[in-house]
């Protein structure tokens, strides 16, 4: 029994060995026919050119679905259109974050924590506090809102104070949603003037340091008011969280303030 067993192991060894050597001597008897040869480079050229053919329909953006986000942040309407590459290693390094809805979904934070800072509505939001603030102490500012307001102070710098983001005691006095209203009533001159008494950009003293940026408000009650840059500053960190995502192509409209890269479809 135990000869017989090795007898058969002995067989299947030869029969493999035999099987080798058959395509050992059948692969060189094809490169050495020259057409045969030809043949198998033909093959591997065809081959090497459709490989190339997919890699650029799956890296091409007019093959690429195009992905729209719109809806209401910071008290206005976003309308976002973007074309993810659709290859992970192309995508980035987290390709798993690439499907629409968790590009959505790390878009309203963006809006969240923007909102959460700027809201002159969400009397939580850290510029509630800083008008609440009624004192020439200073304010630590969070890096969002210190970018802004130094953006801010600049722009009003070089306008001359034609630009300026003191008004929120004076913007206050008009209620949007009642001007369409057939019995609205402007502010009277005596509470646009005293509003106007707490503004100018001048009394906004911003410095940073090494802890971060701080705010001394010289009229305690002045208040201030970003609605005219934080949709402009939304789009900005929209379009670098794309740009981080290897999204190239991308047009972005917060409240009319827009941010685009790339081209729509080769248009």
């Amino acid at each position: 029994s135990s000869d017989m067993q090795l007898s058969k192991l002995a067989n299947i060894k030869i029969k493999k060995k035999t099987i080798l050597v058959k395509l050992d001597n059948y692969m060189n008897n094809i490169l050495k026919n020259k057409n045969y040869k030809y043949l198998l480079i033909f093959g591997v050229i065809v081959f090497i050119i459709m490989l190339l053919l997919v890699f650029s329909f799956f890296c091409n953006p007019n093959t690429l679905p195009l992905t729209e986000l719109q809806g209401k942040a910071l008290g206005a309407k976003f309308h976002i259109k973007y074309i993810a590459p659709s290859i992970g290693f192309l995508a980035s390094s987290h390709y798993g974050r690439m499907n629409p809805d968790a590009v959505a979904a790390d878009i309203q934070k963006i809006f969240i924590e923007l909102q959460n800072q700027t809201s002159l509505y969400q009397t939580d939001s850290q510029l509630i506090r800083i008008n609440n603030h009624e004192s020439n102490s200073r304010i630590k500012l969070s890096e969002p809102l210190g970018i802004m307001i130094a953006y801010a102070l600049d722009l009003s710098k070089k306008s001359d104070g034609y630009y300026d983001i003191t008004t929120g005691s004076l913007s206050k006095l008009w209620v949007i949603d009642d001007i369409s209203k057939a019995n609205y009533q402007p502010p009277q001159n005596r509470d646009i003037a005293r509003a106007m008494s707490v503004m100018g950009y001048r009394n906004l003293e911003l410095t940073k340091n090494a802890q971060g940026y701080f705010l001394v408000k010289k009229i305690p009650r002045i208040k201030i008011d970003l609605a005219s840059i934080s949709a402009g500053y939304a789009a900005d960190q929209i379009g670098r969280y794309f740009e981080s995502q290897q999204i190239s192509n991308y047009l972005i409209d917060v409240s009319g303030e827009v941010r685009a890269s790339g081209s729509n479809r080769g248009r």
